[in-house]
């Protein structure tokens, strides 16, 4: 087998990746092209990346339909910093001896190549597949690659075909400012993605969060792939920033909030799992209702699974779908990003963030009435503990 390996941040994906694939499987003839997002990339830690699954969901798109092009996961459950050596040969231990591996690149990386790690045991596993790219100097290119071929034992091709300049950077600086020039160098799934889910508009707020809790953010967000989708890690991204947002804006410890939002959702998929695995028990108040019951298990076993240890953010994810009386201001934010983050796409939730703008307590009072018509509607009664919090905040459901 041929295999095409492409690793990078993909923050954003961009027509210039699509169009290296579709030129190094021409020219390669590759059997299979495995696009490697990475996890938490050694070289370009802490300085702004996005969200790991935000990029993965993003190559997905990109790629949909594709059936010789896989999208992995490897390093994105590592719970360390991610090296293309290490990547490698877990991968090349799982194929046969005489499959091949091109690794594909464009020219840009060839001056900086001698300084990755584990490199000369890494070009023992792989052959480079070079693009050059327009407005570069091809023949310096090809001089560096001759001397790492001395100097390292370089094997490598050079693909027939300049590529655009499209650099993920620019279009992210581009986004940013609003500039709609971006959405020419996106495929139109990602563009709709990055608008949907507010990706290079929202990334500021996690400097509110301190450094020793936002390192960790990577890590759980790896561990969230031992029990969730993507989807739902995805949602649960969203009402991280969204809360974050709202922290800010109410004076809200945001390493609470960070942590509790990011993992609110983790015991959804695995519920009775779980609750059997490590005899959790559910509130009484709750037992009604196995909807309900995420939270309260997410809450006993955070600490156990996640090493957090922080009775506050226990509290605020056991009663994240429900609330209760006497609910802290972080009980009220998890509560309402769970329910307003923008992913979210119900028709009725703009005046209820329009309401979050200003006034806490009148936001969490608007979503539990919004929930208790729901329900009425529906033909089901209220969580107790919902219409405790509706009146411990001076508001009482519609009759």
């Amino acid at each position: 087998m041929r295999l095409g390996y492409f690793g990078g941040t993909f923050d954003p994906v961009h027509l210039s990746h699509a169009a290296l694939i579709k030129l190094a499987r021409s020219q390669l003839q590759l059997d299979q092209v495995m696009v490697m997002p990475a996890g938490n990339p050694y070289h370009k830690a802490d300085t702004g990346i996005s969200c790991m699954t935000y990029r993965y969901r993003m190559c997905e798109l990109a790629f949909a339909g594709q059936a010789d092009t896989q999208i992995s996961q490897i390093e994105l459950r590592r719970l360390k910093p991610s090296f293309t050596y290490e990547t490698i040969a877990q991968i090349k231990a799982g194929l046969a001896a005489e499959d091949q591996i091109f690794l594909l690149c464009g020219s840009d990386i060839l001056k900086d190549l001698a300084r990755w790690y584990d490199v000369a045991d890494l070009l023992k596993l792989v052959t480079l597949a070079v693009a050059p790219r327009r407005g570069t100097d091809q023949n310096q290119a090809e001089l560096e690659a001759q001397r790492l071929q001395q100097t390292l034992g370089l094997r490598y091709v050079f693909l027939n075909q300049a590529l655009a300049e499209d650099a993920s950077h620019d279009i992210r600086e581009r986004i940013a400012r609003h500039d709609d020039s971006a959405w020419a160098s996106l495929n139109p799934e990602v563009a709709a993605f990055i608008q949907k889910h507010q990706l290079y508009q929202k990334e500021e707020i996690l400097e509110t969060v301190s450094q020793s809790v936002r390192v960790k953010l990577p890590e759980y967000e790896a561990r969230l792939y031992n029990y969730i989708h993507v989807p739902r890690i995805i949602h649960s991204l969203d009402t991280m920033f969204y809360a974050l947002q709202l922290a800010s804006r109410f004076g809200v410890d945001p390493d609470q909030t960070a942590v509790a939002a990011l993992l609110h959702d983790f015991a959804k998929e695995q519920t009775l799992q779980l609750m059997r695995e490590w005899s959790v028990t559910i509130p009484a108040a709750m037992r009604q209702s196995e909807a309900t019951w995420h939270g309260p298990v997410a809450a006993q076993l955070i600490g156990r699974l996640f090493d957090v240890h922080d009775q506050a953010i226990e509290q605020a994810i056991c009663y994240h779908t429900v609330l209760r009386a006497e609910a802290s201001p972080l009980d009220k934010i998890i509560y309402l990003a769970d329910k307003l983050e923008p992913g979210r796409t119900y028709s009725d939730l703009a005046p209820l963030r329009q309401i979050a703008e200003t006034d806490l307590d009148q936001a969490v009072a608007a979503c539990l009435k919004a929930a208790a018509q729901h329900l009425q509607t529906s033909g089901q009664v209220m969580n107790p503990l919902s219409q405790a919090a509706l009146r411990d905040i001076f508001v009482q459901p519609d009759d």
